[in-house]
C-alpha cells in the first residue's frame, strides 16, 4: 500500500524544512497589502503587491533577504500557526492548520507550479493587463485600493505595483501632446523683466 503524502501523515510542526517550504503554492496572496475590519476582524486584500513581489511569477524577488529588505514581512513558522487566519482560504499552510485538504490545483497534487495561475488563484490575475479593456489597468482601480488603505487608518504605504501596462510616462511629451507649456517656458513669460512694474522700480 502506497504511503500517504507527507503533507497528509505529518503535522505542521513535525515537517521539515523542505517539506515547510513546498507547502507555499506560489499564489503571492501573502504578500499584498491587507486590511483588517476592527469591528469583524474580517481580513480584505488588496491588489497593491509588496516591492519584492515579482507580479509576473508572483514570486519574491529577493527571498532570503526578505526580512531584512522589508521589516514588515511576516515570517511563517510553526510557532505562528495560531495565527494563520490572515492567510487567505487557499493558503495551504491555514487549510492544513485548520485540518483541512489541500485543494487538486495545489501544485503538490498536480505536479506543477503553474497550476496556481491557470486556475487564476494566483495575484498576477488582479492587476494583469491582460484581464482588462486596452491591456491597461485602469487609474481608477489603483486609486480605489489607495483610498481604501488610509480609510481604514493606513499611515504609510510601502507597497506598489507598476505591472499595470501602462509603459513609462513621458511629462514632456504629454504637455507637448496637450499644448501645455512646460515650466521653464511659463515661467519666462509670466515673468517678462519689461512688462514687470516691479522689476522697474
Amino acid at each position: 500500500m502506497p504511503s500517504k503524502p507527507f503533507w497528509e501523515e505529518k503535522s505542521l510542526e513535525e515537517m521539515n524544512h523542505e517539506e515547510w517550504e513546498a507547502l507555499c503554492d506560489g499564489c503571492g496572496k501573502c504578500c499584498l497589502q491587507k486590511l483588517e475590519d476592527e469591528d469583524t476582524g474580517q481580513i480584505h486584500y488588496t491588489a497593491l503587491a509588496c516591492s519584492l513581489l515579482d507580479v509576473e511569477t508572483c514570486r519574491c524577488k529577493d527571498y532570503k533577504q526578505r526580512h531584512k529588505k522589508i521589516p514588515q514581512c511576516i515570517k511563517l513558522n510553526p510557532e505562528r500557526i495560531h495565527e494563520f487566519g490572515f492567510l487567505p482560504g487557499t493558503c495551504a499552510y491555514r487549510l492544513l492548520s485548520e485540518g483541512k485538504a489541500l485543494p487538486q490545483w495545489h501544485p503538490l497534487h498536480s505536479g506543477s507550479s503553474e497550476s496556481v495561475h491557470d486556475q487564476g488563484i494566483s495575484v498576477n490575475t488582479s492587476y494583469n493587463p491582460e484581464h482588462f479593456e486596452d491591456e491597461k489597468v485602469p487609474m481608477s482601480l489603483l486609486l480605489q485600493h489607495l483610498i481604501m488603505f488610509y480609510k481604514y487608518g493606513g499611515k504609510q504605504l510601502y507597497y506598489n505595483n507598476t505591472h499595470d501596462g501602462q509603459g513609462e510616462i513621458d511629462i514632456n511629451q504629454m504637455n507637448a501632446d496637450a499644448n501645455v507649456p512646460t515650466f521653464i517656458e511659463s515661467t519666462e513669460t509670466l515673468l517678462d523683466e519689461d512688462d514687470c512694474d516691479s522689476c522697474k522700480i
